[in-house]
């Protein structure tokens, strides 16, 4: 019995080795496809672990440093009108010591508004 491919005449034996070789084939690439899928996997778990493992750390770090800090001093805030600049800032103060440890906004950023506005009225009030 003989099979007609591409205007030759092949004999079904032949055929069957080519099917055999072509099966061979198909099976090596789906094995070969199940590998690659199992090695990203792996890849993607290691990945995932390696991320647990650095958040736990930090978060053990972060922990250690809230437990080791000493007690902070006690603070208050304090409301301030800037007079120029006709905005209010805070002041966060040190209780025990006065000190001003931090102003929000700055009262340096505000002296700039203040001097902007100064000009800026200088401006308008001579026309331009």
């Amino acid at each position: 019995m003989d099979i007609r491919r591409t205007g030759k005449s092949v004999r079904v034996s032949q055929t069957s080795k080519v099917i055999e070789r072509a099966k061979k084939a198909s099976s090596r690439a789906v094995k070969q496809a199940a590998r690659n899928r199992n090695s990203v996997r792996k890849i993607r778990e290691r990945q995932k672990a390696e991320r647990e493992k650095r958040s736990r750390k930090r978060r053990v770090q972060q922990k250690q440093l809230v437990f080791n800090h000493p007690v902070t001093c006690r603070k208050s805030l304090s409301y301030v009108k800037h007079g120029a600049a006709g905005r209010y800032y805070v002041r966060i103060i040190n209780d025990e010591t006065g000190e001003v440890i931090r102003e929000v906004p700055s009262r340096e950023e505000l002296d700039r508004i203040a001097v902007m506005k100064r000009f800026l009225r200088k401006i308008y009030s001579t026309g331009v």
